[in-house]
């Protein structure tokens, strides 16, 4: 089921759209459209009374935002008063007038853009959602000889993103339902004040975990396999992998921010394994930090790797520490928590391999089962980020190999 309608005592009806993932409280009056043109396009929600020259209305399309999911790309196209009108938000207002023309719903001739009246373009966030909004008067005139006709539409656009999930909504009519409707801009506002997003992986159970070498040598190829458990999107899954793109080529200091290596795939039932083989070409990637991306549906999956040179030693702690472990450090150079409850922590860590450790061998005695000092600055120092987290692992090999920490 896509929409479900609940009344209320005071003529209000909820509508959740259950494709779109959103919820919106319509006042009397005001309906659903009978069916998105598409199905993963658009829903409408229309003002129901015959009103000249098009009813007030509420465009509402829900997508996976291609900033966040890379491998995502929405065709889905916008029709606005008759006229397909790609990512408004991607179009400055500032150039609306160049060019644009259309046929207004209720019209029989073609009318062009004249000019932008007060115009807010706004960028700001609510709560985990970063929002940006459009609200302006568009100014249009007849194409007819006597240029006798100029109409003022009420343009108002609302883009809602979390990360993952994105929402746009459009709301138009022409001023002159003013007239008949005074208080129209006060209903509008309280039908978007009443929009709620819906998290697409909210009621979701699906689960990704990957299996292989989290610091591969520059130059090497290794297998990794996926592993996912109550799929969504009829498991279809996309996989890749953070390397350099063409403009870095040139670059001193290269940095692993784009898609370089990339799977499409597919699984079935509610459980499925792929394997997946990733070649870390020294023309692809940079030394450093990396993620392997994989996602399913509205859920995406990053997992870090570090990419490291030929000299790297495989003695050297292997990892990617989590940003809160440097919470922690603070907390222990600085004297908030004693030398055990970090040492824990950091076992922890290992023993879930979230830390990872290539075999070390401990040299420890009883007198040697102490915590240097420097090894605590060290901890300090990297959460204030005066040394680097490679400088840091050092002190925890160092620890590891004293037998101040247990890794058995």
């Amino acid at each position: 089921m896509i929409g479900l309608m609940t009344t209320s005592a005071f003529a209000e009806t909820e509508y959740v759209d259950e494709k779109r993932n959103f919820s919106i409280t319509l006042p009397d009056g005001w309906i659903v459209g009978d069916k998105p043109r598409l199905e993963s396009g658009f829903q409408s929600l229309r003002m129901d009374r015959d009103i000249e020259p098009y009813s007030p209305a509420i465009f509402v399309q829900y997508q996976l935002n291609a900033d966040e999911m890379p491998y995502f790309a929405s065709s889905t196209p916008w029709l606005i008063a008759g006229e397909y009108f790609l990512y408004f938000d991607a179009i400055p207002p500032e150039i609306w007038c160049e060019g644009w023309k259309y046929r207004p719903d209720g019209f029989t001739y073609d009318m062009h853009c004249i000019g932008i009246d007060d115009l807010k373009n706004e960028y700001f966030n609510e709560g985990e959602n970063k929002i940006h909004e459009i609200n302006a008067v568009i100014k249009w005139e007849s194409d007819w000889e006597d240029k006798s006709v100029i109409k003022n539409e009420q343009f108002f656009s609302k883009r809602i993103t979390n990360g993952i999930d994105l929402w746009k909504i459009i709301v138009i009519y022409d001023h002159d339902s003013l007239y008949e409707f005074p208080n129209l801009d006060d209903e509008i506002k309280s039908i978007l004040e009443s929009f709620n997003p819906i998290l697409c992986n909210e009621n979701s159970s699906t689960r990704v975990t990957l299996d292989g070498e989290r610091n591969p040598i520059i130059g090497s190829r290794h297998e990794y396999q996926i592993t996912v458990e109550n799929p969504m999107d009829r498991g279809s899954l996309y996989a890749d992998v953070y390397g350099i793109d063409y403009t870095q080529l040139d670059a001193i200091k290269k940095e692993n921010t784009h898609g370089s290596q990339s799977y499409d795939m597919r699984g079935s039932g509610d459980f499925f394994i792929r394997d997946v083989t990733f070649h870390y070409l020294s023309s692809s990637f940079a030394i450093g930090e990396s993620s392997i991306n994989i996602a399913n549906g509205c859920h995406l999956f990053q997992f870090p790797i570090t990419i490291r040179d030929e000299n790297w030693s495989e003695t050297e702690v292997i990892s990617v520490v989590p940003d809160w472990v440097k919470n922690n450090a603070k907390w222990w150079a600085d004297g908030t928590i004693d030398d055990g409850s970090f040492i824990q922590a950091i076992q922890f860590l290992i023993k879930e391999d979230i830390i990872s450790i290539d075999s070390v061998a401990s040299s420890a005695t009883e007198s040697t089962k102490v915590v240097p000092a420097w090894v605590k600055n060290n901890a300090g120092w990297w959460a204030d980020e005066l040394i680097s987290e490679s400088d840091f692992l050092k002190g925890i090999k160092f620890l590891i190999q004293t037998g101040v920490i247990s890794v058995t």
